[in-house]
């Protein structure tokens, strides 16, 4: 539409031809740039974070490991339309939490991998959006404090659009894993629950 209206200024002679000309080379400019930066772009993209929390890790596991308690302390809890469907044993592999929320969509989480009080890995399902894996890793420091890893990778980007959306997206996510990284460390310390915003907010904050 944008590109009719301007041909049509052109031809009754309201727009300059040679300003014409300028404005479809800047564009041409622009999206070959895009392409360029999508071809250099990786197929993957890594985020994680960390951080310490004052419990043994066998109960910081416990927190990760059943994913009734996600309830507890993920920063993607709080769609206040989500649906959520357990099915398998309560925690370790093949434990599976599907869900569905106009803001959060749907999509499938399953323990693939539990290595007692040192290693879970979960395999994430957003059905035609893709999946990622992710990972946790818990490390005592002394006997009394944990140190925690918080990871997720996507593989498989698309060129150029999905790759391009990677380049942002590891900074755009990273803070909102920080901050469910924070949650847990305050339910495992404490047993309570901050009472968060909902997760359009929560989101928007992170912009």
């Amino acid at each position: 539409m944008v590109f009719k209206e301007i041909l049509l200024l052109a031809s009754n002679n309201r727009f300059p031809m040679r300003s014409l000309k300028i404005l479809f080379f800047i564009l041409f400019g622009i999206i070959a740039v895009a392409l360029i930066a999508a071809a250099f772009a990786p197929d993957n993209i890594t985020i994680a974070t960390q951080t310490t929390i004052n419990a043994k890790p066998e109960k910081v596991f416990k927190n990760v490991v059943s994913l009734k308690n996600w309830k507890h302390w993920s920063p993607f809890e709080h769609d206040s339309t989500m649906v959520d469907t357990f099915s398998g044993p309560d925690s370790g592999v093949g434990a599976t939490r599907q869900w569905k929320g106009n803001v959060i969509g749907e999509g499938k989480m399953t323990v693939v991998e539990a290595k007692e009080f040192t290693m879970i890995q979960n395999r994430l399902d957003f059905g035609a959006k893709g999946g990622a894996t992710g990972t946790w890793r818990f490390s005592p420091i002394d006997t009394a404090q944990t140190n925690v890893i918080w990871s997720t990778h996507i593989t498989g980007l698309k060129y150029p659009l999905e790759r391009l959306m990677g380049l942002v997206l590891e900074p755009m996510m990273r803070p909102m894993f920080e901050d469910g990284l924070a949650d847990l460390k305050e339910y495992t310390e404490t047993g309570k629950v901050t009472q968060k915003k909902p997760i359009e907010q929560n989101v928007k904050k992170h912009e």
